[in-house]
């Protein structure tokens, strides 16, 4: 058969092409090739590309030409000859437990040693990254059930992938480190299950043999073991925290006196004074919602700017949303607002020299909603912080919940003995959402039940969530985004459009008029990861407009970059504000926490419905696993504060 042109692939894998020779379009299961090669059928009826050695034929040298040159020619003409057999090869070794998407996009990534590489060390698919983003191409369960490996070297390779899969799901978890046994037996329950009786010993010598890839470790006489990478980055976190700490403030001189005129209490006076003075370079801020965090540091950057002129103020956000609103509350203020990852430049290949001016700049930094961040940002940007000059000051509650990815960054730092300002007395009305939100956070399951605080049953038709809802300023958090749980978001969000657009047909996911919500940042065309907008506008070219509060709209080129925003998880909603909380429980399961529903319920301005039973919320109330977040930043040495 000679290929005469090819189109798309079908979602089975299965390419389109036509057969010049037939002059038929035909469908089958094929590697990666072009028009005008010739391909031929073997006896398992599997097709072949056929190499013939004139395919390797360049034209000859020209007058001018010189050797270099040619052979130059020559080469690239052999690389994309056997590129074709790599591809071929490794289609055919792959296509059991790989996607035809996830197949062609290593074989476009490696084309000229994608089988050789398969063919040496079948697990460097766990070490290829999904399309750019941090999950691995394939896991190495499903590599190992459709593998034969030869020799103890690759058993012994194949070992190190193993512990690094388990570790690596514990940080998926939040824990950076685990203990020996418990990897013992993790590892042994996996190689179980994918059928092969490798492993009957210890793992500690493949854990010892490795040591460029795991750290272990003694904790109280029981050995502990984690991945090499994360145990750094938290080293190095903690370098320059205890190197911060051992500094001198850089505002000594800085009081602040109360005045009739202050509408800041007594103990937030109290606060301000000792988060400029004490702790060194490095301080917190802890409170719980209504405890006047905001109002403690709209009084730190007025009192600052007064009394050092020119000082160089940053305020910095986890998220897009939680920026915007810092912006809206600090708007007058002499303060630069942004995302922790745009300070940073995070994303960008290099540091470019106005960002590292930028942050050499600053006098003090505060971040806010600081239980969010996670590990690997905030190492990057304690690594880059000029203590020599700036003070920093973290802000949040710790009684929220952590980042999604591994580490406890706040609750650890407070551990470790870093100077912390706690607010306690509450300043909002003293309505049913802040006191059963302390009901929550004290472990406390004896709820309030009013008109601004309900207690429903779970619907029977999951519309009923949108009763009377107003979709812009109230959203349902669930804690679910896979498809097999019930009240999941995706479920939800398609349900809730489906009803706001009774009877109307549309092609793809959005309509407009939708609520979306931003799932990624994008600083050039002007939208933030967490905030929501409405489309107005679907261009021919596939683009949407979406307009966002105070009449600010973007232009939204890629769909991924959102999603139906009617429902989302208590993760996504961290950092914002809604007038309305549906909160949806249908049942119990461990993985929702007391941290969970604390966070979920404090998103809420005025009212919270929750869409449960008594008995699922005691029990949700009672399960607070996050306090035992094994962490490698959450066992160092206590540190030697200056004050």
């Amino acid at each position: 058969m000679i290929i005469g042109r090819i189109g798309g692939v079908s979602p089975d894998g299965k390419t389109v092409l036509y057969d010049a020779n037939t002059q038929e379009m035909v469908s089958l299961p094929l590697p990666i090739l072009e028009a005008g090669l010739e391909i031929e059928k073997d006896a398992n009826d599997d097709w072949h590309v056929v190499i013939k050695p004139e395919m390797y034929e360049v034209p000859e040298r020209g007058e001018n030409e010189t050797e270099a040159s040619y052979q130059q020619r020559v080469n690239i003409q052999k690389m994309k000859v056997d590129s074709f057999l790599e591809m071929d090869r490794f289609y055919y070794a792959t296509r059991a437990f790989m996607s035809y998407k996830d197949y062609e996009y290593v074989a476009r990534k490696f084309p000229y040693d994608c089988y050789q590489r398969f063919k040496e060390n079948p697990f460097y698919l766990a070490d290829v990254q999904k399309y750019n983003e941090e999950t691995p191409i394939c896991s190495v369960p499903a590599i190992d059930k459709n593998i034969i490996l030869p020799t103890f070297e690759a058993r012994k390779n194949e070992m190190k992938y193993v512990i690094r899969h388990v570790l690596t799901r514990q940080e998926s978890m939040g824990n950076t480190w685990m203990t020996l046994k418990a990897l013992e037996r993790n590892v042994k329950a996996m190689l179980t299950r994918d059928g092969h009786p490798l492993f009957t010993g210890s793992v500690y010598p493949y854990v010892r043999y490795f040591d460029q890839e795991f750290v272990i470790a003694k904790l109280n006489g029981e050995k502990i073991v984690g991945l090499a990478s994360s145990y750094d980055r938290e080293k190095t976190i903690y370098h320059h925290i205890s190197r911060a700490t051992a500094m001198h403030t850089p505002f000594p001189k800085f009081q602040v006196k109360k005045t009739e005129e202050m509408t800041a209490s007594d103990s937030q006076v109290k606060a301000v004074n000792r988060l400029l003075t004490k702790g060194g370079r490095f301080s917190i801020l802890t409170g719980g919602p209504g405890t006047g965090k905001t109002t403690t540091l709209k009084l730190i950057v007025s009192e600052l700017t007064k009394q050092y002129p020119g000082v160089n103020v940053h305020l910095l956000s986890p998220t897009g949303r939680a920026a915007k609103r810092i912006q809206e509350v600090f708007g007058e203020m002499d303060v630069k607002v942004s995302t922790v990852h745009r300070f940073i430049g995070f994303g960008a290949n290099t540091l470019n020299g106005k960002i590292l001016q930028t942050i050499n700049a600053a006098d003090l930094i505060i971040i806010d909603e600081s239980s969010m961040l996670d590990l690997e940002i905030f190492k990057r940007l304690i690594s880059l912080i000029n203590f020599k000059r700036t003070k920093v000051i973290l802000v949040g509650d710790v009684d929220q919940l952590p980042s999604i990815g591994a580490g406890n960054v706040l609750h650890d730092l407070i551990t470790l003995g870093v100077h912390t300002e706690r607010l306690t007395e509450n300043y909002r009305s003293n309505g049913p959402v802040i006191r059963n939100g302390l009901r929550i956070n004290s472990g406390n399951p004896v709820l309030e039940w009013t008109d601004d605080f309900q207690l429903l049953p779970y619907p029977k038709c999951v519309s009923d969530y949108f009763a009377g809802m107003n979709s812009e300023n109230d959203i349902v958090i669930t804690p679910y985004r896979k498809e097999s749980r019930t009240g999941n978001t995706g479920n939800v969000n398609l349900v809730a459009q489906s009803r706001i657009f009774e009877g109307m047909q549309h092609d793809g996911k959005f309509m407009i008029g939708d609520v979306v919500i931003m799932m990624e940042t994008n600083y050039k065309n002007g939208y933030y990861n967490g905030e929501t907008g409405r489309l107005i506008t679907h261009f021919a070219n596939g683009d949407w407009l979406v307009s966002f509060e105070e009449g600010r709209s973007a232009i939204v080129t890629r769909e991924k970059d959102m999603d139906l925003g009617y429902a989302g998880t208590v993760h996504k909603c961290q950092g914002s504000e809604y007038d309305v909380i549906t909160i949806d429980i249908p049942e119990y399961n461990k993985f929702i926490t007391r941290r969970m529903l604390y966070t979920a319920v404090t998103r809420a301005k005025s009212k919270v419905i929750i869409h449960s039973t008594k008995e699922i919320l005691r029990r949700v109330i009672m399960n607070n696993p996050e306090e035992t977040r094994n962490t490698w930043l959450g066992i160092f040495e206590p540190l030697m504060i200056l004050d």
